[in-house]
């Protein structure tokens, strides 16, 4: 099984290398039986698991500070989360195949590849978590980026141009999470309508993400939210390592944090007491303590307002 992994990542890597439709071809087996053994390996470890929510993952994997007593929990999720969202990027890649959209589908299976090149990394952790043994399967990775390539990141991106082999330029991937951080900050601004907080002399004052969490209620009483308020609070937490620090997530963490979150982003599609909309300011004033503060908000809101 060891073997099989390591030369499955390998043959997937190869895949993305070929033509169009060696890719495809060779892919489409190659992905099968590397999902197939990563699912069975789960089932030997876990035999009486049941299907596993995107809020159980969030909630049991998004977080700081894991204890060791709980290691084994972390393994189980991330497994899960790994199987989930390969396999969702397996379809998306079979989708866009028979749409003949070749810059999506080279899109696609370069993340599918960068899944792939870290199962073994991971794999490594949870064969000494689950077994207590080492395994070595070749791989490695190192954890977090460097000043100098966070920077070649951010010249790649302005230029809308990007060199894969480029000092940085692995790092390329993981800066969506400092977007994915930024895009929660954006949407509590959006969703109250929010366009601006002022001083009492008219000066631009910051709002802290972590009070405008206080908006959004535990019951959906007067927020209704697609995606529960802990799943949001909690990946917004998790970018924080990567943000102040740089260190990276897997692959399939991101990918999974993306597709959890992207129902809240059709602000038409949340419904808020009009009472309660109308009434943030208010709100605002008393979570930051600030009774002078004022709101700048979007004439038209973006969201649903119900009575």
């Amino acid at each position: 099984m060891i073997k099989n992994i390591r030369s499955l990542s390998n043959f997937i890597y190869d895949a993305y290398l070929l033509t169009e439709d060696g890719k495809y071809a060779m892919l489409c087996s190659d992905f099968r039986l590397f999902h197939h053994i990563i699912k069975m390996l789960y089932k030997e470890w876990f035999p009486k698991s049941k299907k596993c929510t995107d809020a159980d993952i969030i909630n049991n994997i998004y977080q700081h500070n894991l204890q060791k007593k709980d290691w084994h929990i972390w393994v189980k999720y991330s497994m899960a989360c790994l199987i989930n969202s390969s396999e969702r990027v397996f379809n998306r890649i079979e989708n866009i195949q028979k749409l003949k959209n070749i810059q999506g589908f080279k899109g696609e299976l370069n993340l599918l590849y960068d899944i792939a090149f870290e199962t073994p990394i991971f794999l490594q952790v949870a064969f000494k978590i689950m077994e207590n043994r080492t395994v070595d399967f070749g791989h490695a990775r190192r954890p977090y980026i460097t000043a100098r390539e966070a920077f070649n990141v951010s010249q790649q991106i302005l230029t809308k141009f990007t060199y894969p082999n480029s000092t940085g330029g692995f790092a390329l991937s993981p800066s969506s999470v400092m977007l994915l951080r930024q895009s929660i900050e954006l949407w509590l601004w959006e969703v109250f309508g929010i366009e601006a907080a002022t001083d009492e002399n008219n000066k631009i004052i910051k709002l802290n993400p972590e009070k405008l969490f206080e908006l959004l209620d535990n019951k959906g009483l007067n927020v209704k939210l697609p995606v529960s308020k802990s799943v949001i609070m909690n990946i917004h937490k998790w970018t924080q390592p990567y943000v102040h620090a740089g260190w990276m997530k897997y692959t399939w963490e991101i990918e999974h944090a993306q597709n959890t979150l992207s129902p809240i982003f059709n602000l038409w599609e949340i419904d808020i007491k009009e009472s309660y909309y109308n009434n943030v300011e208010g709100f605002v004033r008393k979570i930051t303590g600030n009774s002078k503060l004022k709101l700048q908000r979007e004439k038209k809101p973006s969201c649903n307002l119900i009575k």
